[in-house]
């Protein structure tokens, strides 16, 4: 988070098993960009998973993204979200 919106970055997969990834996904998200935001749990596999939601765009035109973190960052993912949240007046 930063004070102009979220970036979040990930390693691309690699294109097969064994092999080096080069690649990183970033997403730059505006904050007069983002729609709303959301932090749930989703069981999967039996695993409790930590998912944050945002949508992003103008209304009819909006994506999902969700990102996917385990417990460490359960506190501080929350805090954002509630930031965020109250700078929307939500």
């Amino acid at each position: 988070m930063t004070d102009w919106g979220f970036i979040h970055a990930v390693d691309e997969q690699p294109v097969s098993p064994q092999m080096l990834s080069y690649g990183v996904n970033v997403r730059c998200i505006p904050l007069d960009a983002l729609y709303s935001i959301e932090l749930f749990e989703k069981e999967e596999y039996g695993i409790c998973r930590h998912i944050l939601r945002l949508q992003t765009g103008i209304h009819p035109a909006i994506m999902n993204t969700e990102i996917r973190f385990d417990d460490r960052a359960n506190d501080g993912v929350a805090e954002f979200v509630r930031a965020i949240q109250s700078m929307q007046g939500k």
